[in-house]
């Protein structure tokens, strides 16, 4: 049982983590944080994240982009992330030929470094719906709410296990004879 507890307990704190880390860098990923999550919400990069996958993008170097990454990119006030399949050189400045990977033709625009908001690290598949609804308010609410259940449920497991030891420890002791 020592053991059973000990194993939710790390599973326990390893959720939370994972949801207090979620959730700051939902509300913190504006431009100045390094880490963005994004929801894909087409099917142009189906072959590698199909559509209402979460994907996790990083800023970086411009100078470090190569052809074959995926990056994310702002065109006509739109969020887009297609893979890089060319880089130009224009005077002084590099600019970026993308396609998407379900897409038959390469992008009609070059994309400016400007645009680029960062590379695609990796994508969760489905999960990118759940940020779409903690986006709304009434998301907002059913996390915090999710989040105080969790804490009541562990309290709640925490006294259960006090409680059985407590128990225990006044058992009647069998008699010798």
């Amino acid at each position: 049982m020592k053991l059973f507890s000990k194993l939710l307990s790390i599973i326990y704190i390893g959720v939370m983590l994972f949801l207090i880390a979620f959730f700051t860098m939902i509300q913190l990923g504006g431009e100045s944080f390094p880490l963005q999550l994004k929801t894909v919400l087409s099917g142009s990069m189906a072959q590698s994240f199909p559509q209402d996958s979460l994907i996790i993008v990083k800023k970086g170097k411009i100078s470090n982009l190569k052809v074959g990454n995926i990056i994310t990119f702002e065109k006509n006030q739109d969020e887009v992330s297609h893979r890089i399949t060319d880089i130009k050189k224009r005077g002084n400045e590099y600019l970026f030929e993308t396609k998407g990977d379900s897409n038959s033709a390469i992008d009609s625009d070059l994309v400016d470094p400007k645009a680029i908001k960062g590379k695609v690290l990796f994508s969760l598949p489905k999960v990118g719906r759940v940020l779409l609804i903690i986006q709304t308010q009434a998301g907002r609410i059913a996390s915090v709410l999710t989040f105080l259940d969790l804490i009541l449920l562990e309290q709640f497991i925490r006294l259960l296990f006090a409680s059985q030891k407590k128990s225990k420890s006044i058992g009647i002791r069998k008699v010798k004879r």
